[in-house]
């Protein structure tokens, strides 16, 4: 049962949402089963919700003490208490936004024919967008229902007098401006993933609309992040992107805030898989400014680990030591608890690494056999690969090909990744087995690492052949 729908609902609530759900369940208007009262209490009075305590049977027993366990019981029941568990939540979220709940007060009021509480309403609820600091699509959702709400409000009153068609039509367009770039951008990243190609109704209007000066600047962040995202050559339109943004992405909420700022990581890392150098200091610079604005941390005031883990190696790429190693102590505790441990080794790991602290680094990386991490994993057999090679560890490193490989051969998950190992596995193998005299296998196997496909670590193994 600890997998039930029912069972993952209920703990996905707060301490305080788990109050007032005792308040609901004991109420008559909400709940209308006494069993269904004795089954929430059950729940309240369990310490730990787990697979024993949650058990079928279990609960049954407690349920009906003096009766044979019957599923079809249970599960009746289980049906109730997700139905009212479900009000729960949905009167909940009604009741914490102001904007959907007067809305619905006054499609009410106008259903009852109520003209004079319908107008105080509207009053009211325009009163409280108003007062709202963002200027995003939602804001110009929930204007366009109010001035549809008074366009209706007016038709019965007074079917000829001015009406508020060019305020309904302006919040309206905003709103569809607003969402079609949005999601055009999110359209254009997954197409550089998975080569689907998107079609968008209305672009091409909608981005001629966005190029005006008189549009406001919310949509202007959205226009100048499509524009940067498919046309990565003309810098200006990142440019204009990064301008707006720091100036006005007050007027995104949090979780907007951290799609737009990946949206510029994202151009950066484009422009550096051009083999534009310059975009590492900038990306790094962005990744700084993201921490200090508290925008990568998002609304849940957590650091992603990918993040995490990407800011570590934009800091070490351009030996920034003492801010990483300042990072590292400083940003670990925003990372979901379970990854903070292995990501402190691993970071720790691998700025000793670039530092060329060898002895260090390999005291840390000899201490996990595999990261939970795959890539971490990947990434932690590479540092000792070439520690290995380096320090001419040759019995460590021909052992470490070995397990490599077998390694390699049994994880199915690594796809493509699989042959980009394999390759650097195979030229690391011919450069222990060439003499540095023989000119003819140094220009053969210079040949191979320049043509094979895919093959990462190319200029450290061209560095290696160079020292031969």
């Amino acid at each position: 049962m600890i997998n039930s729908k029912f069972i993952q609902l209920y703990q996905a609530l707060s301490k305080a949402e788990y109050k007032q759900l005792q308040k609901w369940v004991n109420s008559p208007i909400h709940n209308q089963h006494k069993i269904v009262q004795n089954l929430f209490n059950y729940l309240y009075s369990r310490t730990v919700i787990s697979k024993t305590t949650v058990d079928k049977n279990r609960i049954f027993q407690h349920l009906y003490p003096n009766e044979v366990y019957n599923d079809n019981q249970l599960y009746h029941i289980q049906s109730y208490s997700i139905k009212v568990l479900e009000n729960f939540l949905g009167y909940n979220r009604i009741f914490s936004d102001q904007n959907i709940w007067q809305k619905a007060l006054l499609q009410e009021y106008r259903s009852r024919n109520q003209t004079k509480l319908s107008q105080q309403t509207l009053e009211k609820a325009k009163n409280t967008l108003a007062k709202e600091p963002l200027n995003n699509a939602s804001y110009h959702l929930d204007a366009y229902h109010l001035e549809v709400e008074q366009f209706k409000l007016g038709s019965i009153e007074k079917r000829t007098a001015a009406n508020n068609l060019p305020q309904l039509f302006e919040h309206l367009s905003s709103f569809f401006i607003l969402t079609t770039l949005k999601y055009a951008c999110t359209a254009v990243s997954h197409s550089n993933v998975s080569k689907t190609a998107y079609t968008i109704p209305f672009l091409e209007t909608v981005l001629q609309a966005a190029n005006s000066d008189t549009v406001e600047p919310s949509i202007k962040i959205y226009y100048y992040a499509y524009k940067a995202l498919t046309q990565v050559e003309q810098e200006e339109n990142y440019t204009q992107l990064k301008q707006y943004f720091f100036e006005y992405n007050q007027l995104l909420n949090s979780e907007e805030q951290y799609e737009v700022f990946q949206l510029m990581i994202n151009y950066c890392i484009k422009q550096i898989n051009t083999s534009n150098q310059a975009y590492f200091k900038e990306i790094f610079e962005l990744y700084k400014k993201g921490l200090e604005t508290k925008i990568l941390l998002g609304k849940t005031g957590a650091l992603s680990r990918f993040t995490y883990k990407n800011i570590v190696s934009a800091g070490l790429q351009l030996q920034q030591f003492k801010w990483i190693q300042n990072f590292i102590a400083q940003y670990t505790n925003y990372l979901p608890k379970p990854f903070q441990r292995i990501y402190t080794h691993y970071s720790n790991a691998k700025l000793f690494f670039v530092q060329k602290n060898y002895t260090k680094a390999l005291q840390l990386l000899v201490q996990v056999e595999d990261y939970d991490d795959i890539f971490m994993t990947l990434g932690a057999k590479m540092m000792l690969l070439k520690i290995y090679y380096e320090e001419n560890s040759i019995d460590s490193l021909m052992a470490l090909i070995s397990s490599f490989r077998v390694f390699l051969q049994r994880k199915d998950i690594l796809g493509y990744h699989r042959k980009v190992y394999q390759n650097i596995l195979s030229i690391l193998n011919k450069l222990l087995n060439i003499a540095p005299t023989d000119k003819i296998a140094k220009k053969q196997l210079l040949e191979v690492i320049q043509t094979t496909q895919p093959l990462a670590e190319k200029q450290w193994l061209l560095n290696q052949l160079q020292k031969l």
